[in-house]
C-alpha cells in the first residue's frame, strides 16, 4: 500500500475524481454537461466543413477566436517583460528604487485579477487594450 503514497498516484487520482465529480454534476444537472459532452462539442468545433479539405478548419470561428486570444496574450506578456525586467532589476540594484516601486508591486499582487479585468474594462472599454492590460 505504499504505492498509494507516491506523487504520481495522488496527481491521477486528483484528476480522476475531478473527472468522477465532473461528470455527477452532469449527470445530476441539465444545465451543466457532462466530460462527454463537453469533448463531443469541442471535436465538432475542429473538424473541417463538410466536403473542404482539412486545412478549412483554421477559418474555423473558434480557431479565429482562440488566435486572436492567444496574440493578445502574447502581446500583454511581451509588455509585461519589457517593463518587468528592467523594473525588477533597478529594484534589486538600487535601494531607492525599492522603496518607491515596493508599495505599487505589493498593491498589484493584492488585488485579485477579476479586479484588475473589471478596471481595465472600466478604463479601456471592451477593445483590444482591455485585454492586454
Amino acid at each position: 500500500m505504499a504505492f498509494l503514497r507516491r506523487d504520481r498516484v495522488a496527481r491521477w487520482t486528483s484528476r480522476l475524481s475531478l473527472l468522477v465529480l465532473w461528470q455527477l454534476a452532469g449527470i445530476l444537472s441539465d444545465r451543466f454537461p457532462t466530460p462527454v459532452q463537453t469533448m463531443d462539442i469541442l471535436v465538432r468545433e475542429f473538424e473541417a466543413p463538410f466536403g473542404r479539405d482539412a486545412w478549412s478548419v483554421w477559418n474555423n470561428e473558434l480557431v479565429q477566436n482562440l488566435q486572436i486570444s492567444l496574440t493578445r496574450t502574447l502581446l500583454a506578456l511581451a509588455i509585461v517583460v519589457a517593463i518587468g525586467v528592467p523594473v525588477g532589476y533597478a529594484m534589486g540594484r538600487w535601494w531607492r528604487i525599492q522603496a518607491y516601486f515596493t508599495d505599487l508591486v505589493t498593491v498589484g499582487i493584492a488585488l485579485p485579477a477579476y479586479m484588475w479585468a473589471l478596471l481595465g474594462v472600466m478604463w479601456f472599454g471592451f477593445g483590444v487594450r482591455a485585454p492586454v492590460f
